[in-house]
């Protein structure tokens, strides 16, 4: 599978929650663990370029294709302009839903609303 563009691979029970894997074996925090059962949305990323609650979704469903996670919409601790835009107008709330958020509007401006 890919990462944000990059290569990774890992040995890992194919069990494992991909939100667990990207947290735990990739080291990318920015997808949350909400509800735990895929209604949040605060686990969201995109894989081969849909949106999947990856709190309910195995880590073998993943295997072989590209994750883009919120931490890829900014470069060396800069904020892409998505991310800018929610700064500069306040649209971070808590913090704890503003990845989904940030990350869903990528993928809107991205691939359109249409997109499935």
């Amino acid at each position: 599978m890919t990462i944000n563009g990059r290569p990774f691979t890992a040995e890992v029970d194919p069990r494992m929650l991909l939100l667990d894997f990207v947290q735990e074996q990739a080291g990318l925090t920015g997808a949350k663990r909400g509800c735990n059962e895929g209604k949040c949305g605060a686990c969201t990323l995109l894989v081969d370029e849909l949106a999947v609650k990856s709190c309910n979704v195995l880590v073998a469903r993943a295997d072989g294709c590209s994750l883009l996670t919120i931490e890829d919409l900014s470069s060396d601790g800069v904020f892409g302009p998505i991310q800018q835009a929610f700064h500069e107008k306040h649209g971070l709330q808590c913090g704890f839903c503003t990845s989904d958020t940030i990350l869903m509007t990528h993928y809107l401006v991205q691939y359109g609303p249409d997109r499935r």
